[in-house]
């Protein structure tokens, strides 16, 4: 599950170098790179069986909680003009409970009492 979580980090870790090229030059095909990257980084998340999110979910559901809500906040908030560290730092802290929300709801079974 960790290392099929490289492509998709390795995906938004361009998007964020884009993100800083862009700042001091504005050019369309740094935009386009941006975008490309983002969405291929959400696109790969996903648990369709050849892409990577299929050998996350596959491999440990919480890796795979933990993995897509960092990705969709950080493509979310690198598509939203804030700077790069808030976006991480916003991206991580979202994933962090949007983790636990799915440990607490889905593998505990919150809902289902004490049996």
């Amino acid at each position: 599950g960790w290392i099929s979580m490289s492509g998709p980090l390795s995906n938004l870790v361009l998007a964020v170098i884009f993100k800083a090229i862009s700042g001091f030059i504005n050019n369309s095909l740094i935009s386009l790179a941006i975008t490309f990257n983002l969405l291929f980084a959400f696109y790969n998340v996903l648990p369709i069986p050849p892409l990577d999110g299929s050998r996350m979910f596959f491999g440990s559901r919480l890796i795979y909680a933990l993995s897509f809500f960092f990705v969709l906040a950080a493509v979310i908030l690198l598509w939203v003009d804030i700077p790069i560290v808030i976006a991480l730092v916003g991206a991580v802290l979202i994933a962090l409970i949007g983790w636990l929300l799915y440990y607490i709801f889905i593998e505990k079974g919150f809902w289902h009492g004490p049996y």
